[in-house]
């Protein structure tokens, strides 16, 4: 394990991959041996896998696994989420109507009135 420029964690034998990243793969995988042990205890002899079928149904095939790794870093998934929020506040009516003067805690007598 090393620490990077940007202060992410990484294994040094697969340099590529970021720790939030390779966390979200150990969520992943958790979850789906889960699904899968419960389809076995369950629903022994359906074809089906209704609890991993379930399970795959939810976010992008399976939960949406947000990450903060230990220096900020964050995972794909939890930055196309922030992307997505942010563009959804920017076409609100509320964020029409906020200006640099109206965001602000204070009022002053000259700013942008």
């Amino acid at each position: 394990m090393g620490v990077d420029s940007r202060m992410n964690k990484y294994n040094p034998r697969s340099p590529n991959r970021i720790a939030v990243e390779k966390r979200v793969a150990e969520i992943e995988a958790h979850y789906t041996k889960r699904a899968k042990k419960l389809d076995v205890t369950f629903a022994a002899g359906n074809n089906s896998n209704p609890f991993l079928s379930a399970y795959k149904s939810y976010g992008m095939n399976g939960i949406d696994s947000l990450v903060v790794g230990h220096f900020g870093g964050l995972n794909k998934g939890f930055k196309q989420l922030i992307c997505s929020l942010a563009k959804m506040a920017a076409d609100s009516q509320e964020a029409r109507k906020i200006t640099p003067a109206s965001s602000t805690g204070h009022k002053r007598k000259d700013a942008y009135a």
